[in-house]
């Protein structure tokens, strides 16, 4: 609930769908590798260019929502956002 709440405070509207769908597609706590097929799928899920989705999971990493590992281009979602309450 509380991290609820607080992606309500922190983040937009795109940047909060971006982030559940990433929740649901990472629910297990592993890095997810995204193509460039599931980038594109990811955008029409969410009705979303992928221009947009990359601003979305910039903005994410930038305030700790979730990581980033360049050289494997993985992403994971921070599950300490709801450790830090």
């Amino acid at each position: 609930m509380e991290e609820h709440l607080k992606a309500c405070r922190e983040l937009n509207s795109t940047q909060r769908a971006v982030y559940y769908y990433l929740q649901i597609l990472g629910s297990d706590g592993s890095w997810m590798n995204f193509t460039a097929q599931d980038i594109q799928d990811i955008a029409a899920d969410l009705g979303i260019s992928k221009r947009t989705l990359y601003s979305a999971l910039k903005v994410l990493g930038q305030l700790g929502w979730i990581e980033y590992n360049k050289p494997t281009g993985a992403y994971l979602v921070s599950f300490q956002q709801t450790r830090s309450f």
